[in-house]
């Protein structure tokens, strides 16, 4: 089958959805499919698939310029991968359901959602119209699309609740990790002034709206408090972020690096703080997928947006998002090592059996039988 993937971003581009395009391009391959990735510049050549960088601009200006490197490609099904983010200033492109239209032209469209819309309740009036735009544009792009990909159950329900008749063409395939476990050795440690003995706490990834590290430097205060050299590590592009005065030399960042190197500095900790309020939405989130691929074991906040796949006390620790409840997390994990231990492995069982890329890729592959028939 000729398979195009198209989305803007692609390695050397930093980002998780370039990393899903590569990751995903290459499972398919193997698999002995045809694909051809389209995307903006610079963007990398690959040995086991086609990279064209061609397209400029992801608003009404670049539509023909996409159309044209899709048509160029005479793929058998289209793969979309969709972002409000990456289509037009603050998500919302009027363009992105005319885009949909041709795309759905030339070829079965399936739409892979990593994100929806702008959530309710944010940023004022000014955030309510950007929520009501982008569940517009959504029901736009749905219409031409054959099939509808989202990470997550609860994204499921939220499209179908919001689309009608959207569930019908709806499947949920979630991520994988973008980070694969090193053989390199860690040398992290000594480089940010860590102390071997100290008890490290990992987050990997932005720490803007919607992961709150607060609950977290407030255990960290408590427990340095008390005597425990208790660390924070934050790995890779957090984004604007400046650490509290009394904590300075207990917040470390990697900025960012490169991916054996992110790997390296991750696979350096005792334990993984998933400070998203939504909750653990396992195969949503690649930087916790890449936790639970290390075998850390991970402390997460309770929240709506939970995997049935993940166990509190199996293979995660479930908290309220307070400094006391994880600080008690934290402390478990330093006391208990046992407890750590059998944790991350569970966590790297249940990475394997549920959301590694043959995983993923068998899940695509299935929603695009279904759009082709």
């Amino acid at each position: 089958m000729r398979i195009a993937i198209l989305g803007r971003d692609f390695p050397p581009a930093i980002g998780g959805i370039g990393d899903h395009s590569d990751r995903l391009a290459t499972e398919l391959a193997a698999r002995a499919h045809h694909v051809t990735v389209i995307c903006s510049p610079p963007g990398e050549q690959r040995a086991m698939f086609d990279v064209r960088p061609v397209v400029r601009g992801w608003d009404a200006r670049g539509l023909s310029s996409i159309t044209a490197a899709v048509a160029a490609a005479e793929p058998d099904v289209i793969v979309w991968q969709y972002n409000p983010s990456s289509v037009g200033r603050k998500g919302l492109a009027p363009s992105a359901g005319r885009l949909a239209r041709a795309l759905a032209s030339h070829a079965p469209l399936v739409v892979l959602a990593h994100e929806l819309w702008f959530p309710w309740g944010r940023e004022g009036l000014k955030g309510m119209l950007w929520a009501v735009a982008h569940r517009a544009q959504m029901r736009a792009i749905v219409r031409a699309a054959s099939r509808v990909i989202v990470t997550t159950e609860r994204r499921a329900d939220e499209l179908s609740e919001t689309i009608r008749r959207a569930r019908a063409k709806t499947s949920v395939v979630p991520i994988g990790s973008n980070i694969e476990p090193s053989e390199g050795s860690s040398s992290v440690r000594a480089e940010m002034g860590i102390p071997d003995d100290a008890f490290v706490v990992a987050h990997f990834g932005s720490v803007g709206p919607g992961r709150e590290l607060g609950p977290l430097l407030a255990a960290v205060r408590t427990l340095r408090a008390q005597g425990h050299d208790v660390h924070v590590l934050l790995v890779g592009k957090t984004g604007p972020f400046e650490a509290p005065s009394d904590l300075g030399v207990a917040v470390h960042a990697t900025g960012l690096t490169d991916r054996e190197q992110l790997s390296v500095a991750l696979a350096s900790a005792d334990a993984y703080l998933h400070p998203d309020l939504t909750g653990p939405a396992a195969g949503r989130r690649g930087s916790l997928m890449a936790a639970f691929a290390l075998g850390l074991p991970v402390v997460a906040y309770r929240g709506p947006d939970h995997a049935r796949q993940l166990v509190d006390g199996s293979n995660i620790l479930l908290v309220e998002p307070s400094g006391d409840e994880v600080a008690r997390a934290l402390r478990t994990l330093q006391d208990e090592p046992d407890i750590a231990k059998g944790i991350g492995a569970e966590a790297e069982r249940t990475y394997a059996r549920w959301f590694s890329w043959t995983h993923v890729a068998d899940g695509v592959l299935q929603a695009i039988q279904e759009a082709t028939r």
